[in-house]
């Protein structure tokens, strides 16, 4: 009985998901009213995030040539961003043009915003150009090597960022000043920390100061429930605007500052 009730409620989802899908974000309001919907009819949490399917697919199916390239072998849509989340990334960088990024959790992403930078040369620009917080060392030494592989290491500087027993990033100031060399970001991509649920709406509040205004900024995994409690917070500060979430992946959230 319960494997039925399960597949009817899968099968919700997708029809919801089918529902949505397009090419703008979805509104705040009607995600959390069907994130209740569906808390309510399994009685538990993240209850529409676990009705995913993570859609998996390989790098070297990426219709971007250039980064078909550098993630020729990997898995995406697992930990990583998805096919769809990558192309709306993408788009973003090559509409808006941002000459510094903040990013939050290195890995495949850190590789796109690297291409993206490799080929939009800027006159007298000031490298590097994507500073990236990572809670792990050893991951943070993984994408080091592969940036340097790769001929991107110029554009990118990972500072490891251990986090609190809340999962808060621990990072100074001071050092942030230092790596952004009195540059503020145009575009923030938070994709960590990984941490307690929720973790990551501590992000915006700590990050939004070394950011231009009108800076761009995407979210991944919006359709948890503690990512979504994370943007009702955000909504409510001074100068951020929460644009919505595209229905891909794990939820992509978009906004700007103001």
């Amino acid at each position: 009985m319960r494997r039925v009730f399960r597949r009817i409620t899968n099968q919700l989802y997708h029809m919801v998901f089918r529902l949505l899908s397009q090419k703008s974000p979805i509104k705040l309001q009607l995600w959390v009213i069907i994130r209740d919907v569906f808390n309510s009819i399994h009685h538990e949490p993240d209850s529409l995030f676990k009705e995913i399917n993570f859609k998996i697919s390989k790098g070297e199916l990426l219709k971007v040539p250039e980064l078909r390239n550098i993630l020729h072998d990997d898995l995406l849509g697992v930990w990583s961003l998805d096919e769809e989340s990558i192309y709306i990334l993408w788009d973003m960088l090559l509409r808006h043009r941002p000459e510094v990024l903040i990013e939050c959790g290195a890995g495949v992403s850190t590789m796109v915003l690297a291409c993206y930078a490799s080929l939009t040369p800027l006159l007298n620009s000031v490298f590097p150009r994507i500073i990236c917080l990572e809670q792990n060392e050893d991951v943070k030494n993984s994408v080091e090597s592969r940036l340097k592989k790769s001929d991107l290491n110029q554009y990118v500087k990972v500072l490891y960022s251990p986090i609190d027993q809340d999962g808060n990033y621990q990072i100074s100031d001071a050092e942030m000043l230092k790596s952004l060399n009195g540059r503020l970001a145009d575009l923030l991509l938070i994709d960590g920390p990984s941490g307690p649920p929720g973790c990551r709406a501590t992000t915006m509040p700590l990050l939004k100061r070394y950011c231009n205004e009108n800076a761009q900024w995407l979210l991944d995994d919006a359709l948890r429930d503690g990512e979504l409690k994370a943007l009702q917070t955000w909504s409510n500060l001074q100068k951020v605007s929460v644009d919505g979430i595209y229905a891909v992946g794990k939820g992509l959230a978009r906004g700007r500052l103001l």
